[in-house]
């Protein structure tokens, strides 16, 4: 870990088991698919039985009437045809008296079971309907969100500097031009120098830094972060609001909470250090303070590594120390943006998985 000491603080962390323990309990949980096919199963297990029931019902009655009918001739006529129709007429009566209530029950019963089959059947058709919807819904939202990644894309790569650069490249040359940590400054003319004679007695890369001078390093980030956007406003607010209407929708979504996580990650996966570097002072602004509560959220910064830029390091390991009164003195800010979930992905998750529990 870059930041020395025990920097961040979760709560959500702080129990028996930690971040782990948590996740862990959500890996317990069975997939939609898994659930459908375990219950598709149970389903024709349970119309298997009722059918099975249905031809138990009418072979016992099929044995009762054959034991009532050979009884009667048994006791009464012996085993011969009587040519009395008197005869006739009282083994009708005999039979009907006792097979037709077995035969009336065995009929309710058996209409019972036909109605519950078809209620099974009903009940698997919606099922493998719903089943199919939900893979239609998931696949019309995965084309909307390969659709806005294009986008995106598209307007990072249609960036221009006024020397021809394009793209990712003249994102990077603005960044090294206005607000990387050895960018000097013209509002801050002191905080260079005091930085220039730390690089001389190699505490610069040692990392022996006051606070002072790394807040003055951030200041002076800050403000050439704030330059080169008044600058190039119209090229990098359109990547901002398409990004956060992305994470926005993918938040606001009916997805499951692993789902909103995959796809998140997923867009997270497709920005550059680059363009992660220029997400993190835009939610130092007061423009991007509601994205940075996404960030936090589904940890858009988990795979910005920090250690190659001093103000990231400043950013993630040392500001959020400082208390409130602090940060507004010093910085200016009101209000600190981030949190342990914008750089980490793994207590961004058990966020997640404790909401929803």
């Amino acid at each position: 870990d870059v930041c020395a000491g025990d920097v961040w603080r979760s709560a959500e962390c702080a129990g028996e088991g930690g971040c782990g323990e948590v996740e862990n309990a959500s890996r317990k949980k069975p997939t939609n698919l898994g659930e459908t096919m375990k219950n598709d199963d149970g389903d024709s297990d349970e119309g298997n039985a009722l059918l099975t029931q249905g031809y138990v019902i009418a072979a016992v009655i099929g044995v009762c009437s054959t034991l009532i009918v050979s009884t009667f001739i048994w006791r009464f006529h012996g085993f011969y045809f009587s040519s009395d129709s008197q005869h006739w007429g009282q083994f009708g009566d005999f039979v009907g008296g006792l097979v037709n209530p077995l035969v009336g029950v065995a009929t309710v019963l058996l209409v019972l079971i036909n109605i519950r089959i078809q209620q099974k059947e009903l009940k698997a058709s919606l099922k493998q309907i719903k089943h199919a919807n939900d893979l239609n819904a998931k696949q019309s939202f995965e084309q909307s969100l390969f659709a806005w990644l294009g986008t995106y894309r598209q307007l990072v790569d249609n960036i221009r500097d006024e020397d021809g650069t394009a793209g990712r490249l003249a994102l990077v040359a603005w960044h090294r031009s206005n607000f990387a940590s050895d960018t000097p400054s013209t509002s801050q003319p002191s905080a260079f120098a005091s930085i220039a004679k730390m690089i001389e007695r190699g505490d610069y890369l040692e990392g022996k830094m006051d606070l002072q001078t790394k807040l003055n390093l951030f200041i002076q980030a800050s403000e050439g972060y704030a330059r080169i956007f008044e600058k190039k406003r119209s090229d990098l607010d359109a990547l901002f609001r398409t990004l956060y209407r992305l994470f926005l929708w993918i938040d606001t979504s009916t997805l499951t909470t692993a789902e909103k996580r995959h796809y998140a990650s997923l867009v997270r996966a497709q920005l550059s250090w680059i363009e992660m570097v220029y997400l993190v002072f835009n939610g130092l602004t007061s423009q991007g303070k509601n994205f940075a509560a996404l960030c936090n959220k589904y940890a858009l910064f988990d795979n910005l590594a920090v250690n190659s830029e001093r103000v990231l390091e400043i950013i993630k390991c040392d500001l959020p120390n400082l208390n409130q009164d602090e940060l507004n003195v010093m910085t200016g800010l009101q209000h600190w943006p981030y949190d342990e979930g914008a750089f980490s992905s793994d207590v961004a998750w058990a966020r997640l998985v404790a909401a929803t529990t």
